[in-house]
């Protein structure tokens, strides 16, 4: 059995059981898998032709630590995610749906660390993320629009942010996914990584920070791993941007960022530093549920295992 969700226009899948291959497995181990052996499996779940290539598919596991309620594992049409902040807060949303929690903050293993998220009283959900930090800034990197300088940064993924030198609204949305693919091949050739040699698989372009009247401010558009564009204000992007801002200097522990998507969605974003000072996110957004539903695999299905990347 499966849950739809949009959080903010990025969809979600959940998925109540997943394969027995996985429940024996950490959260850890079971990434790796799905970067391998176990791939197909997750391609049967979510890409084209069953669902969009904007779609993240969430596996529901039990923890291996009692002291959480869930694990589970994020993946898209080209692997595992470390985490993903839009989809915990699908997550949630699917779990109130059907009625599978009753406490107010559940606590979930994922392969970047342990994260907690909270359902309020108005419907919205926050998620407070894995600790996150800026790698490098300044970052000098050669496009067609010319030299841009950017931020190598980690939320539960790793990502490289720069002030986006496009519009981002959905009218230019070509263009903006032009520019970050453009930044990602360059990343790639220049071998530019997050640390330990990590890909950085996500590319973030976001406005300048605003101070208004009704506070502070921005809009971003997010790169995915497989080629999609993020419909939301995507949740590990800003959580990395908050460390950035907070390296900067630009941010304070407890401000709020009202961090919008080019569709007009947006997301409240802030932070708290941990005992050892390191940063902690806190992302809230809303999430909907738009389909339950049971997933078919049938042998002779020439595109079982989805449509080429």
């Amino acid at each position: 059995m499966y849950i739809d969700s949009h959080t903010l226009g990025e969809p979600t899948r959940l998925v109540l059981q997943p394969p027995e291959e996985l429940r024996a497995l950490t959260v850890k181990a079971g990434a790796r898998a799905l970067a391998s052996e176990l791939f197909p499996i997750a391609r049967r779940v979510v890409g084209e032709p069953r669902t969009s290539d904007a779609a993240v598919g969430a596996f529901l596991l039990p923890p291996q630590d009692s002291s959480h309620d869930h694990a589970v594992l994020f993946f898209n049409d080209v692997g595992p995610l470390a985490m993903c902040v839009h989809g915990l807060i699908g997550v949630m949303a699917s779990l109130r749906h059907l009625g599978n929690h009753a406490k107010e903050t559940l606590r979930f293993e994922t392969p970047a660390g342990t994260v907690h998220a909270s359902s309020h009283a108005d419907g919205s959900i926050t998620v407070e993320n894995v600790h996150s930090y800026c790698s490098a800034s300044r970052v000098p990197i050669i496009t067609s629009s010319g030299p841009l300088l950017g931020e190598i940064a980690w939320g539960g993924n790793w990502f490289f942010h720069l002030e986006s030198p496009l519009p981002i609204e959905w009218e230019d949305r070509q263009s903006l996914l032009d520019l970050t693919v453009e930044i990602r091949v360059a990343l790639e050739e220049g071998g530019l990584t997050g640390d330990d040699g990590a890909p950085i698989d996500h590319v973030g372009l976001f406005e300048k920070m605003e101070r208004t009247e009704s506070g502070l401010a921005t809009k971003n558009f997010v790169l995915c791993p497989g080629g999609a564009f993020d419909r939301s204000p995507c949740g590990t992007g800003s959580s990395a941007w908050l460390a950035a801002r907070y390296a900067a200097g630009e941010l304070e522990p407890g401000e709020v960022v009202s961090i919008g998507s080019m569709i007009g969605s947006r997301f409240d974003g802030s932070f708290r530093l941990d005992e050892a000072g390191a940063v902690i996110p806190r992302i809230r957004g809303a999430a909907h549920v738009v389909a339950e539903g049971k997933l078919v695999a049938e042998p002779d299905d020439p595109y079982l295992g989805g449509l080429p990347k």
